[in-house]
């Protein structure tokens, strides 16, 4: 069994091939993949895959790229989108991005707040569901 924990299928490259994509991972043994989100509209996209693929779960969240374009305040749309059923994780990558064009300073207030908020919540697993 394996899984596949880090998939953005939500990314505009697999629009086309979405069915095509899940098919040829679960022929490979892939029986879980998790949708990553970047950000809330993400977020939702995830779920949205999760809804239309049995074997595919959703992780809500953040990436530290996105956040000046986040709400101020994420507790609560982030709560509400990890209500789903298939969301198994909520949170962002810890790590900070410190290369690249969308860099945020390790020391930005933004970072540590949407690192707080996110953070704060329990990220959760529920194995054997579906």
């Amino acid at each position: 069994m394996l899984y596949d924990t880090h998939a953005h299928l939500d990314f505009s490259d697999f629009a086309g091939d979405l069915d095509g994509i899940v098919a040829r991972a679960a022929d490979a043994g892939v029986t879980r993949i998790i949708a990553i989100a970047t950000d809330l509209d993400s977020s939702g996209k995830a779920i949205a895959l999760a809804e239309r693929f049995p074997g595919v779960y959703a992780a809500v969240g953040v990436h530290p790229c996105y956040v000046e374009e986040a709400p101020d305040d994420i507790r609560e749309p982030l709560a509400r989108l990890a209500g789903h059923g298939k969301v198994v994780a909520i949170g962002r990558q810890v790590s900070i991005t410190i290369t690249g064009p969308r860099t945020i300073p390790r020391e930005s207030p933004l970072s540590r707040r949407n690192s707080g908020a996110c953070l704060s919540s329990s990220s959760r697993w529920r194995p054997g569901r579906g």
